[in-house]
């Protein structure tokens, strides 16, 4: 007996699900957080093993290998934006992790960051933009607000209508007039922190 595609697509997803698109009270403690990573890597494995079942299922279940992506080291974000929007996995995309290091050179600039995935990425519900910044001065200040407002705007812009979480953490800084602009844009915004 076949099952439809639409059927075992569910039964695939319901395997591996790990709360990643939660809204829920206490969904962005660090602790919470940090499971949920680990959880992500474990369904990522289970998902990869779906997919290589056969060519069917890998065509039912790819979808589900995008669902949820997790930037860690900046200088994958060229390869992460060709693979999202050149090859159409970003349409897949629901959640979006970007957990980096910079060095000051100012990653809020230039081609190699955060706003080619963001037109990518067409239909996140959840988006963490988490950046740490290391320098090899021992006492350097950020600037005043190192977010800056054009990309708030642009988060607003693309995502305004589904966007139900968005976690700015780590050494980023909003400028009030951003927030109150991601507030008034963003209607379906449940969690921002």
């Amino acid at each position: 007996m076949l099952l439809p595609d639409d059927i075992f697509l569910e039964i695939a997803r319901a395997a591996t699900d790990i709360g990643a698109l939660d809204t829920g009270p206490g969904c962005t403690q660090p602790s919470r957080r940090a499971a949920m990573l680990f959880q992500l890597r474990d369904s990522y494995a289970t998902k990869r093993a779906l997919c290589l079942v056969s060519r069917a299922a890998h065509a039912i279940c790819l979808p589900l290998m995008y669902e949820v992506v997790n930037i860690n080291d900046p200088t994958r974000i060229i390869s992460t934006i060709d693979a999202l929007r050149h090859q159409g996995y970003g349409r897949w995309c629901r959640r979006l992790d970007v957990d980096v290091v910079s060095d000051d050179s100012g990653w809020p600039r230039g081609a190699t960051n955060l706003w080619g995935i963001l037109d990518a990425c067409p239909y996140l519900d959840v988006l963490n933009i988490t950046v740490l910044a290391v320098t090899r001065y021992p006492v350097t200040l950020p600037g005043r607000y190192n977010l800056p407002l054009s990309l708030l705007v642009q988060i607003a812009e693309t995502y305004g209508h589904r966007l139900r979480r968005l976690e700015l953490g780590g050494d980023t800084s909003v400028h009030y007039r951003g927030v109150e602009y991601l507030c008034a844009r963003c209607a379906g915004l449940e969690v921002l922190v």
